[in-house]
């Protein structure tokens, strides 16, 4: 079954608290949804409604006029704003939706500090986003009014969000309810909210290690292993990598096409440094490239991952063959004494690729 593509969009002040984390580890720890900042050059037109105060229903009509208006193929629209949310009833919400049109609305606004503990936005990002999916795919379910610990109590009480942040996010009743449907929701994409909710709660106690990072394997020549070590350094606390010699890749007893056939299943992310290896001679030109089994590493892990998965960071000289033109590539000087520095741009490139970055672009 096809990826399920849910958009998200930040507006205001939101970016502080680091909700491209929450996109990337989403993505990370299922498969049925993949989530997507909106581009940027489309985001610009919504960055301007960044009110401090928010009349929902308004804002969700402005929100679905701007999608009807913008090209390409958005059926999913989550925003995250700064502003204070008040609706028709109720005043102070976190957020509301109109799921059959496929567009939800969540605030930042009184939750950090108030709410989640400072540095676990993380968590309720994560949560929101999981909780607008489920309503996407069931759009006639509400919200209860009592408390159960449940992803749709009502939360007239703000601090019983806490209570349904945590695995079994879903009380009996409404997986009952969401089963039961004329087109229940899949098993496939039940499990991939299960995994979503229970890692909100895991963030939301202070759980945050690699295991809950997205996974990255990074490749190299045995030239350009101080490379790809560095950016492992670097990458530190966005993914968890491993490099190609470290032990967990190529195992005794399998040949180097099998490790690298496991490999590929095993990680969210493929990463490869193209050093200046070797010296072709092509129409009597002689060029630097990168050494061939880095290129068909990259290119076998393109294949299980698609391009959009797979970064390559570029030694400034080195030619890149045509067939991996799409793929995202940042370049460095391999002159400069100063490795940290040089490859800073390159790290920077690839905490965007992954949703971790400031530009909020999506992976061309």
């Amino acid at each position: 079954m096809a990826q399920m593509p849910i958009e998200v969009v930040e507006i205001g002040a939101v970016t502080q608290f680091d909700p491209g984390r929450a996109l990337a580890l989403a993505n990370s720890l299922q498969s049925e949804f993949v989530y997507l900042r909106l581009p940027e050059q489309d985001a610009l037109h919504l960055q301007t409604h960044a009110f401090q105060d928010i009349d929902t229903q308004e804002f969700l009509k402005t929100m679905q006029a701007f999608r009807n208006r913008i090209a390409g193929f958005h059926p999913y629209l989550i925003a995250f704003v700064d502003g204070y949310l008040r609706g028709k009833e109720h005043k102070n919400l976190f957020g509301q939706d109109r799921a059959e049109k496929g567009l939800a609305l969540y605030t930042t606004h009184g939750v950090n500090k108030e709410i989640i503990p400072v540095g676990r936005m993380v968590s309720y990002f994560l949560y929101y986003m999981a909780k607008a999916t489920l309503c996407f795919l069931a759009p006639e379910k509400h919200n209860h009014t009592d408390t159960r610990g449940c992803v749709f109590d009502g939360k007239i009480k703000k601090r019983d969000i806490l209570l349904s942040m945590r695995a079994g996010a879903l009380c009996d009743a409404c997986r009952r309810e969401l089963l039961g449907r004329t087109n229940p929701i899949s098993p496939f994409q039940l499990m991939a909210l299960d995994k979503l909710f229970r890692a909100s709660g895991e963030l939301l106690e202070g759980n945050l290690d690699d295991r809950l990072l997205p996974r990255a394997f990074i490749g190299s020549s045995s030239e350009g292993l101080g490379v790809a070590e560095e950016l492992q350094r670097m990458l530190q606390g966005n993914l968890s990598t491993v490099v190609w010699n470290q032990g967990t890749i190529f195992g005794l007893g399998n040949t180097t096409i099998e490790s690298l056939e496991n490999a590929v299943l095993q990680y969210d992310w493929g990463i490869f440094v193209l050093t200046q290896d070797d010296i072709v001679k092509s129409r009597g030109i002689l060029h630097d490239v990168a050494r061939d089994n880095v290129l068909f590493e990259a290119g076998l892990f393109m294949g299980k991952l698609t391009r959009r998965r797979v970064l390559v960071v570029q030694a400034k000289g080195v030619s890149v063959p045509s067939d991996l033109a799409g793929l995202t590539t940042a370049q460095y000087d391999p002159t400069n004494p100063d490795l940290m520095a040089a490859l800073g741009p390159a790290v920077e490139k690839i905490n965007s690729a992954i949703g971790r970055g400031p530009s909020g672009g999506r992976p061309e």
